[in-house]
């Protein structure tokens, strides 16, 4: 998908992209869709994800299901402030950086309510990128209140 593809979509709230054959997302494709509610790019053929491809979006979920992803790097998911579920079940993922989630400086600004982190069915050996501070707070909101960590 080329850069630009959707700067004019800017009140877009919902945006389906799966069941395609995807391979490549452009840094700072989504950056102009302000209203962006849903991002779905499951079930695609995603190898790599780059530094900013999901910078200050405003959607609440990311559903990277079913895709080939085989790791996932720091500064791939940057300013995310309304996140709420992030999926990454069924993809070849066996490593994580640990700071992938790289949401803000302060972890307790993170928005409250973040409900969900899937990354079942890959290829993790080592779960390192826990000890990440930012996930150690959503570990604990999550445990606090009920909300799920797949893994």
């Amino acid at each position: 998908i080329d850069s630009g593809a959707f700067d004019r979509l800017i009140f877009l709230n919902r945006l389906y992209l799966n069941r395609n054959s995807i391979k490549i997302i452009d840094s700072f494709l989504f950056l102009k869709i302000t209203k962006l509610d849903k991002l779905d790019l499951s079930q695609n053929d995603i190898e790599n994800l780059k530094a900013f491809n999901f910078f200050n979006i405003n959607t609440n979920s990311i559903d990277l299901r079913m895709n080939q992803l085989k790791e996932i790097l720091n500064n791939t998911f940057m300013n995310l402030f309304n996140l709420m579920f992030l999926r990454f079940g069924y993809n070849r993922i066996n490593t994580i950086s640990t700071y992938f989630l790289n949401f803000v400086n302060d972890p307790e600004k993170i928005r409250l309510y973040f409900q969900g982190l899937e990354l079942n069915n890959n290829n993790l050996s080592s779960l390192e990128f826990l000890s990440n501070r930012y996930l150690k707070f959503l570990i604990k909101i999550m445990a606090k209140d009920k909300y799920f960590i797949y893994i």
